[in-house]
């Protein structure tokens, strides 16, 4: 059975509003009862579609007083015939006349068969092409271009076929459920052809890491069964440079102010993370109690099923050539998906990796402002706090994070900046 997607909704929408304008308006062939219908294209799109479509118009049409039953009953004979005008040959409409067994299963009124495929002939006799077909695939190009643009904007749905989810963690000792101590950790989404590529790169990552040699790998590869992926557009960066470890923490304490969290929830937050050695995943913190969420311990809450779009990645990093380490690719990618959440207010960052010391500040409002400093070389402590709004849904909040794919989608530099500032 069908999985109906955002997209073949606003698709269908899209196509009732135009059945419902553009079937008033008719053009006159000579011929009564063979005038060509200007919604006549969107049978293009499938007979499906143009059915549902065109029913909803009808319903819509008919509610308004615009439509009686006998104006359904025609405009239903059109959509039928618009049909078999699209699946068949002009050779087959044409022969159609003299066909009355063919003609009566196929749309239900030889007649008006016959006068659709008269219509045809003299189309094709006079033009050499048919300016119906011409202005059915005009319509399509522009119709699609229009549903594309509703599910292109951020925050909305898209599906994308045979895309599988890469997952990869490591610890040191055993398992992390075994005590194991956590050595690194990566996300991707990639097409059936980039699994190889995708998981060496991850695998590379977990064997080469500052904190430690790790003795217990897990890979996991699932496949996103029919999943609808979300899109989100990245955030923009920008780096706040300091001198040492104080002024930086009082850069992140400035900005996380400045978004309207209480000095408890900043100075929880900022405790968590000085003591934080062996936490897997991110700290949900209360942002105005400063009381934690997830009750999760070190497994903490791992946003998970995220990556970039390739082409989005590539346009993106023409115009960030600072910023296009794996590391910033990751981290940017995974602050994007979690303040697309309207119950994040901000994320604070720094890595757990003993050899760096920058981290950052993440939110819708600001953007992802980098801090150069915000613990001491050779420390270990770090992690990831999720300032939310209170009385946020945990339930519903956490299963976005750890289960909805995002994917995120860049086009260029002008349009990024437009949408930034609205």
């Amino acid at each position: 059975m069908k999985k109906w997607t955002t997209y073949d909704l606003a698709l269908i929408a899209l196509l009732a509003s135009f059945i419902a304008i553009t079937g008033a308006i008719k053009i006159p062939i000579g011929i009564p009862g063979s005038e060509f219908q200007l919604s006549a294209p969107i049978a293009v799109f499938g007979f499906t579609r143009y059915l549902l479509a065109g029913i909803l118009a009808s319903l819509i049409l008919f509610l308004l007083g615009i439509h009686n039953l006998l104006n359904i009953e025609i405009a239903m004979s059109d959509d039928f015939s618009n049909r078999r005008w699209w699946n068949s040959s002009f050779i087959r409409n044409f022969s159609s006349c003299f066909n009355a067994s063919w003609t009566d299963r196929d749309c239900g009124c030889s007649l008006r068969t016959c006068l659709h495929s008269w219509r045809s002939f003299w189309s094709v006799a006079f033009s050499g092409y048919s300016g119906n077909d011409f202005y059915r695939f005009n319509s399509m190009a522009i119709i699609k271009k229009c549903s594309k643009k509703l599910v292109k904007n951020k925050g909305d749905i898209i599906m994308l076929n045979e895309l599988y989810s890469i997952r990869m963690r490591a610890a040191e000792g055993g398992a992390h459920e075994q005590g194991g101590r956590h050595i690194s950790g990566g996300e991707r989404l990639g097409q059936k052809e980039e699994l190889h590529k995708l998981a060496t790169e991850l695998l590379t990552k977990s064997l080469n890491h500052s904190r430690g040699d790790c003795d217990f790998i897990q890979l996991v590869i699932e496949k996103l069964q029919n999943q609808e992926i979300k899109t989100v557009s990245p955030l923009p960066v920008s780096t706040e440079h300091v001198q040492n470890m104080t002024e930086g923490r009082k850069k992140a304490v400035s900005l996380l102010s400045f978004l309207g969290i209480s000095d408890e929830a900043i100075t929880q937050g900022l405790n968590f993370l000085k003591q934080s050695t062996h936490q897997r995943g991110a700290i949900i913190v209360d942002s105005q109690t400063g009381k934690r969420l997830d009750h999760q311990e070190l497994k903490g809450v791992r946003v998970s099923r995220m990556d970039w779009h390739t082409q989005s990645w590539s346009n993106w990093s023409a115009f960030h050539q600072p910023f296009t380490s794996s590391r910033i690719r990751e981290a940017l990618a995974l602050a994007s998906k979690v303040t697309a959440s309207p119950y994040t207010i901000a994320e604070l960052c720094w890595s757990d990796d003993p050899d760096y010391i920058t981290g950052y500040v993440a939110s819708s409002a600001t953007g992802y402002k980098r801090i150069t400093h915000l613990k001491n070389i050779g420390e270990d402590c770090g992690g990831r706090i999720f300032f939310v709004k209170q009385h946020c849904p945990l339930d519903d909040y956490i299963s976005y994070l750890e289960t909805t794919p995002v994917c995120i989608t860049y086009e260029n530099e002008t349009e990024h900046r437009r949408r930034a500032s609205s």
